[in-house]
């Protein structure tokens, strides 16, 4: 994934620039939970403390209080939760469209959500009552549809789907608050969100009863938690109408109410505290993992002898040793020489001839691909216009031989391997490659292989006999099918082997394709390709059966970044998949963080017909700059074909 910056004279790698005393900011994350527990914890204790008749009467609205409470802040919560899914422009224009498939498509976002069961999208007018599917639509809920339509508030209601507890909210779709409403958003969301949010009370402490009643109707008991005594029950406030809470105080309470409030003092005051050294943990290990990152990166700038700007992280230690490093690059930067663009440094390589080849052989410093400048496919074409893709070449290799044929030597590259499909590269090519890799695997003692592909059109074919190759080396091959190469990765470490291929032309030309490899964890470059061809040129290949398993990845990594990262406000993003891999996931998940997205060219087609997968160039970025600069978007984004 590339994106567009203003340029600088000097390379700078972005970083929290603030000052030491900011170290101490790090403890507030903490201090609220804490500061939180001990103040209740303290009030408790002095309840506990407290004589006279009022006693017990202030233990049931402390109790029943935080239960009614806790149940209006859940519902709240839904209902806000609601409200902010039916705002944004997106929505709008969907509903607008009268698209029947934009508008499923839309509604499928949705069940991505934590707790949240299905959802309805209406234009306004529209909605009427169903019976049918997952999410029936009653009179009742017809109503609730009504309201909102009207841009009336609406509070959440509980149905019974068949033998599920629902809790449908509704909302009007608008722009904005001041703006007409275009339609009505419906989302059912478990019953049980609104029960985990409940805190936990002891059993003998008194018995909470969390019910739904309209009208003289019967009500619907959800809740019922907790021992009760002889004493009558109260009923507590939620906030919305319908929704009533009940407390009656238990045994607990009657006999030795001291000994419990002491005792939930305590545990009150043990969990904010805890809590609050959790946040602390989790706040501090964001910013050493927020200052690592910005380390790698001087650290990658410093290694391709660039200069960098000194600049500070937000934990002193490595602040002091960041802008250290920056000094020693600044002090040691050599006069640059003038730089010569990629095709003519690669010509002038190419006019120095058998010597430069020679000088080259009798290198032994070996490049790690960590510190490349370029993609791993990265490539310039000399000719354009070449006919690439020869349609009477037949991909298609029925039974592979017994000994490998002579594979071409030029796509065993530094850093990868790669071709031209239907020139250099073929399906019987990808076997063979397959065969090799799985040998070299299995002698690092890694027989488990993920693989993954791109969207590209030759890349069905490939990946079929490149997952053939592995399998009859004795490999057990996990296949993760279409997705973004950081996919790919990300199951070589999650799943149980960590070696991965990713069948891949990057940001090349469609009839381009080729294979980024790991093997056991180590990225492969330089000798280490040049072995995987040795093996197939001499025959040193492993002949075993394997084994070939679909694995579903993408939910697992959706929901492992969404977990992972939190946004400080919503933003509005285009997305430019280019018709790439990244359009199997990017758009979904840049929502789902909390993202207004905007997307342009998600169909995954390997033809490519809005413009080439590369946004390095310019010319590829012309659609997204005019959407950035059509919807006032806060972030544009660009991804190549394997959206990496």
């Amino acid at each position: 994934m590339k994106g567009s910056q203003h340029s600088a004279s000097q390379h700078v790698v972005p970083a929290d620039n603030s000052p030491p005393a900011a170290s101490l900011k790090g403890l507030a994350p903490g201090l609220v939970p804490a500061a939180i527990g001990l103040l209740i914890a303290a009030a408790l204790v002095w309840t506990a403390l407290a004589t006279g008749p009022q006693q017990q009467d202030q233990l049931i609205q402390a109790w029943g209080g935080s239960q009614a409470a806790a149940a209006g802040v859940a519902l709240r919560q839904i209902n806000a939760d609601t409200q902010s899914a039916a705002s944004g422009a997106a929505l709008v224009q969907t509903l607008q469209s009268n698209d029947a498939a934009a508008l499923l498509s839309a509604q499928d976002r949705f069940t991505r959500w934590d707790g949240l069961i299905g959802a309805r999208l209406y234009p306004k007018g529209l909605a009427d009552v169903d019976t049918q599917g997952a999410l029936p639509v009653s009179f009742a809920t017809l109503d609730m549809l009504n309201k909102a339509a009207q841009g009336e508030a609406v509070a959440p209601e509980a149905r019974k789907v068949g033998e599920r507890w629902l809790i449908y909210s509704a909302a009007p779709v608008r722009a904005a608050a001041s703006q007409p409403v275009v339609g009505t958003l419906l989302l059912a969301f478990d019953l049980q969100r609104l029960l985990n949010a409940l805190p936990a009370l002891p059993a003998d402490a008194g018995q909470v009863v969390l019910s739904q009643q309209f009208g003289s109707g019967p009500a619907q008991v959800f809740l019922q938690r907790g021992q009760a005594d002889e004493g009558k029950a109260q009923a507590f406030d939620t906030g919305y109408p319908g929704w009533k809470l009940e407390f009656t105080p238990g045994p607990g309470l009657k006999t030795s109410p001291s000994a419990v409030l002491l005792l939930l003092a305590l545990i009150i005051a043990a969990a904010g505290v805890l809590l609050g050294l959790h946040r602390n943990e989790r706040a501090l290990q964001k910013r050493i993992c927020a200052d690592a990152r910005q380390l790698d990166q001087l650290l990658q700038e410093l290694s391709r002898g660039k200069a960098v700007k000194p600049f500070g992280l937000s934990l002193p230690a490595l602040s002091g040793l960041a802008q250290a490093l920056a000094r020693v690059s600044l002090r040691s930067q050599p006069q640059a020489a003038p730089a010569l663009a990629a095709g003519e440094q690669r010509d002038a390589d190419i006019a120095k001839g058998s010597a430069s080849s020679t000088v080259a052989a009798s290198r032994t410093d070996w490049t790690d691909p960590l510190f490349q400048d370029t993609d791993i496919l990265d490539i310039d074409l000399l000719d354009e216009n070449q006919d690439f893709l020869r349609s009477e070449h037949n991909l298609a290799m029925n039974s592979p031989a017994s000994v490998a044929p002579n594979l071409p030597e030029t796509i065993f590259r530094a850093y990868d391997i790669r071709g031209v499909v239907g020139d250099t590269l073929n399906a019987e090519t990808a076997y063979w490659i397959g065969r090799a890799i799985g040998s070299e695997s299995l002698a690092q003692n890694e027989p488990n292989v993920s693989v993954g592909r791109d969207g590209r059109l030759s890349g069905p074919e490939l990946v079929q006999q490149l997952i053939q190759g592995l399998h009859d080396s004795g490999c057990h091959v996990s296949d993760v099918g279409l997705v973004p190469t950081p996919a790919l990765y990300y199951a070589a470490n999650v799943l149980a082997g960590k070696t991965g291929v990713m069948l891949t032309g990057s940001h090349n030309p469609k009839d381009y394709n080729g294979f980024k490899i790991v093997i056991a964890g180590d990225t492969l470059a330089n000798e280490q390709i040049q072995a995987l061809h040795e093996r197939i040129k001499t025959n040193n290949l492993t002949s075993q059966k394997g084994s070939i398993t679909q694995v579903d990845i993408l939910e697992r990594y959706f929901q492992q970044i969404k977990n992972d990262i939190v946004m400080a406000r919503k933003l509005k993003v285009v997305v430019d998949c280019g018709n790439g891999a990244a359009g199997v996931i990017a758009p979904q998940l840049i929502e789902a963080l909390g993202c207004e997205v905007i997307s342009l060219f998600a169909e995954v087609d390997g033809n490519f017909p809005n413009h080439h997968p590369d946004p390095g160039k310019l010319e590829n970025l012309q659609d997204l700059i005019a959407k950035v600069k059509e919807t006032g978007a806060d972030l544009g984004l660009a991804f190549d074909g394997d959206g990496d």
